[in-house]
């Protein structure tokens, strides 16, 4: 099998299917991924963990009967404990650390057969939308490597994108699959809230606004991943029944004519691209042309109420994760073990009331009941995935003057502080991600596909969401829309060079 042609023809199910086929060993496949990854990587700087020798071992022993048994994975740096692994979230404070069990979904992933080749780059505690931690250094897109591949889960997106791995895990708490996704030109599945499987250490977070799954450049490979993580508990705390067959099978078959709502109205703050409003416009005569009813149309969001819910719910997320670190840790970081923005999220979680917390939450269940509402006279919601294209490098980053505001906020009175950190984020992030974050916080199900690409060859996802539980049918439309206008050959060059 040759390095960059044979290998990367092939998504985790073909990959799969090689092995079974007696085409190609797993040893042999395991150094095919490992030699890709040690030469694109470096350009990308996506892999930051490297488990090579383990997952050789592994390939060559007898493998396991799982669907994909065999085929190449990474694991995104965060949330996903893998027993005497490494896991830094993009953080020098975790530097030295390793975990002590394996995540749940990562019993299912190994279970199904793949061989967890190495961890993926992520910015600090998952904080931003763009994957510049200061720690593990920046990650690369590698369709231009001087704009951002997203996050958090942009490892992921840069790894698969380049054809270091088929598909890769990831998380998703305010559009952390989708952005990256979109930015990368690749698709994902944000699944419905208590869809996949979580624990044991943590069973929630985000109130089921954070949940992992993978991103990929298949649908099916999607679907199949998704029925390996599937939560089938019904006593889990937040639980969706499960879907009449199987996922890998919901895509064999187009969706019903689906009645879709249309809209390039932000739910956050912002001024959205004409390459966003575009692509949308585009995918929606797509969707027309294939049959379905199309018509423009968006729920009502408090705008205000929803930033101030969602980033008191992270601020508090990310103020107790800090917290159990310090336990695990045994003491509190020092100060430069902490980004300035990580600091100032801190102090505001240490002093946020638990009313504030309280509040951002039935904030969050009026949010969904809207959308529920809206969904009742729709089948699908189709918006842009993000309000820009991929932004410039280090964008999204402080300047000095920012960092010496950083540390000069962390003076002032809680409320200012507060009103003050909310105003920031509205000024830069929300400009960047004003479609994704509402679907972390009602629990509705919403992917970014990629069905455009800009003047400047940079792609462009547009997101659609759907009721809760109907992850079987975005995903079937998702195969639709693959079908009827192929994303596959679309691959870039800019890393292989």
């Amino acid at each position: 099998m040759s390095l960059l042609e044979d290998y990367q023809q092939y998504d985790a199910i073909g990959l799969a299917e090689l092995i079974r086929r007696g085409d190609v060993s797993a040893l042999e496949l395991t150094d095919t991924a490992i030699a890709t990854i040690e030469q694109i990587n470096p350009k990308l700087n996506a892999v930051t963990h490297k488990f090579f020798q383990q997952a050789r071992e592994q390939a060559q022993q007898a493998l396991s009967a799982g669907p994909l048994a065999g085929v190449p994975f990474l694991i995104k740096d965060s949330l996903c404990s893998m027993q005497a692994k490494p896991m830094l979230f993009g953080s020098a404070y975790l530097a030295g650390l390793k975990r002590r069990f394996d995540a749940d979904i990562i019993r299912r992933y190994r279970a199904a057969g793949l061989l967890l080749l190495g961890r993926t780059n992520t910015p600090e505690f998952g904080l931003s939308p763009v994957t510049e931690p200061q720690f593990t250094g920046v990650t690369a897109n590698p369709w231009d490597l001087s704009v951002t591949a997203g996050g958090s889960s942009g490892g992921a997106a840069a790894a698969v994108a380049s054809g270091m791995v088929p598909a890769a895990h990831g998380s998703d708490g305010g559009g952390s699959l989708r952005i990256p996704a979109s930015c990368c030109g690749l698709f994902a599945l944000k699944p419905s809230r208590g869809r996949v499987v979580m624990g044991p250490e943590v069973k929630r977070m985000l109130q089921g606004g954070i949940i992992d799954h993978v991103i990929s450049r298949s649908v099916r490979d999607s679907a199949l991943l998704l029925d390996v993580t599937l939560q089938r508990d019904s006593q889990a705390i937040f639980f969706v029944p499960p879907p009449p067959q199987p996922y890998a099978d919901s895509i064999k078959q187009p969706p019903k004519r689906l009645r879709i709502a249309v809209s390039t109205q932000p739910f956050f703050h912002a001024t959205v691209h004409d390459d966003c409003k575009r692509a949308v416009e585009q995918a929606a005569k797509l969707c027309q042309s294939l049959g379905h009813h199309v018509e423009w149309a968006e729920p009502s969001i408090d705008t205000d109420a929803a930033e101030a819910a969602i980033v008191n719910a992270f601020v508090a997320e990310a103020t107790v994760l800090i917290k159990r670190i310090e336990k695990e840790r045994g003491r509190p970081p020092r100060w430069n073990e902490l980004e300035p923005p990580t600091r100032l999220v801190r102090r505001i979680g240490q002093a946020l009331p638990a009313s504030a917390f309280v509040e951002a939450m039935h904030c969050w269940d009026r949010l969904s009941a809207s959308v529920s509402d809206f969904l009742t006279d729709f089948d699908v919601l189709l918006t842009p995935t993000l309000a820009q294209p991929p932004l410039p490098t280090g964008l999204l980053q402080p300047n000095l003057f920012e960092h010496l505001a950083l540390n000069f906020l962390s003076l002032l009175p809680i409320k200012a502080l507060t009103d003050i950190a909310i105003r920031e984020v509205n000024k830069k992030v929300f400009n960047f991600i004003a479609f994704t974050p509402l679907f972390n916080m009602t629990g509705h199900p919403a992917m970014s596909v990629p069905l455009y690409w800009n003047q400047a060859n940079l792609p462009i996802g547009v997101q659609f969401a759907a009721r809760i539980g109907a992850d079987d049918q975005l995903l079937a439309l998702a195969a639709e829309l693959e079908s009827a206008q192929p994303w596959w050959h679309k691959r870039p060059t800019v890393a292989m060079n």
